[in-house]
């Protein structure tokens, strides 16, 4: 997706009404490291990933494939008409 357009998806979700946004701790990162390195994703990646586990969220938009968690439509399908119609 080129970036002009994923930074409208981005500007987007923050005000999504069905969006939630979860903090992140300290013990978050670290568990994230570990799973960064287990996993092969990257640090962000991971952290959503741990967050999710935490939060008992099971499905994700995403384009990793990540244990426990099923993913969703890729988002740019979802919002190719809406946002870039």
């Amino acid at each position: 997706m080129p970036l002009e357009d994923a930074l409208q998806v981005e500007e987007f979700l923050p005000y999504a009404p069905n969006m939630k946004i979860y903090g992140v701790t300290r013990k978050n990162c670290i568990k994230a490291l570990q799973a960064a390195k287990n996993k092969i994703v990257g640090l962000n990646d991971a952290i959503a990933y741990i967050v999710m586990l935490e939060n008992k969220i099971e499905e994700i938009y995403s384009f990793d494939k990540l244990e426990g968690i099923k993913r969703k439509p890729r988002l740019e399908d979802l919002f190719q008409t809406s946002l870039f119609g």
